[in-house]
């Protein structure tokens, strides 16, 4: 699980922000795949902290939900 949270957190800042979950689908050849709607509602639905990016623990109990096809 912290590799995968890892791959979204692609600049290490410890969180998973809208700007990296479309450098994740870049990389990945899905940007066709998301947009920033989509994006954004990941982010708030795994956000339990209310303060715009997803943290490993806020990943670990909003994965099977929001992060998972």
């Amino acid at each position: 699980m912290q590799k995968v949270f890892r791959a979204y957190d692609n600049d290490d800042d410890g969180e998973i922000s809208v700007k990296n979950i479309f450098e994740c689908a870049d990389l990945l050849d899905l940007e066709h795949e998301i947009n920033e709607e989509n994006a954004n509602m990941m982010i708030e639905c795994a956000d339990r902290r209310g303060k715009g990016g997803v943290n490993f623990e806020d990943f670990k109990i909003g994965r099977a939900h929001v992060w998972t096809p």
